[in-house]
Formats: structure tokens, sequence, C-alpha cells
């Protein structure tokens, strides 16, 4: 006979709270070692391992979620900001929000689908790398 283990509901630990803080102060995505970065200011002892394992949480829970870019990496924002778009900068590889770009489908097309979402990643530099013509200092 097996024992059935029931999982409580875990109590806000310091690390869940720092890299959540993070998460809220941040005025772009910010990538797991970034988080954890500045979460070391609050919380010292916070290693990459517990900053990605909060970040699962918070994105099973529905509270932050992941922009992937095709090199590989993820970044990390809040939910429930109104609707954007995102910038992938390669020059200084941050990944910075935008007002949402309006998409329109003509003809067939758009007879054709429903759309039910959209995420959309637009690539070149950003505003302050374009106008430092150098990588931009927001980290």
């Amino acid at each position: 006979m097996r024992a059935t283990v029931t999982r409580r509901a875990r109590r806000p630990s310091p690390q869940h709270d720092a890299v959540l803080a993070v998460l809220r102060a941040a005025r772009r995505p910010l990538s797991a070692s970034e988080l954890q970065q500045r979460a070391q200011r609050c919380c010292s002892r916070i290693g990459i391992a517990t900053v990605y394992r909060v970040l699962h949480m918070l994105t099973a829970g529905a509270q932050v979620r992941q922009i992937c870019v095709p090199n590989g990496s993820v970044y990390y924002e809040r939910c429930g900001a109104k609707p954007h778009d995102h910038l992938y900068c390669t020059r200084c590889q941050h990944v910075h929000c935008l007002a949402p770009c309006r998409v329109t489908l003509r003809g067939s097309e758009a007879r054709q689908i429903r759309v039910t979402g959209r995420a959309l990643l637009l690539y070149g530099t950003c505003a302050a790398c374009t106008s430092a013509g150098q990588r931009c200092r927001d980290r």
C-alpha cells in the first residue's frame, strides 16, 4: 500500500519575495541571471537554481510570462501589464517592451483563420544603442 502525499501550498520564501520584487521593479523583461544579480542585493545567498525554481512556480501560477528569443535565451516579465510587443536588441541583447504593433490580416487569410492570441518579437537595435552607437547601459 502506497502512502499518498498531499502538497500543501508553500509560504513565499525570502528568495521568492526577492525575485518577485525585482520583476515588479523591472522596466523591461530580464533573464534569469539578471534576476539573480538584482535579487542578490536584498537576498545575498540566492542561487541561480533557486531563481529558476521561483520562476517556474510564478510561470505555472500565471504571474510571470516567458519571452523566448531564437538564440535560446529566455527573458521573464510579470503578467498583467497592458498587452504589448517586444524588441530584441541585437547589440545589447536585452528585450525591450514596445507599444502593441497593429497586425492586419486580409483576404482569404483573414477568413480562414481565427486568432486567439499573439506574441510579436521584433529584432533590431534599441533606442539607447542606436543613439549612443554602442551598447546601452540598462543593466
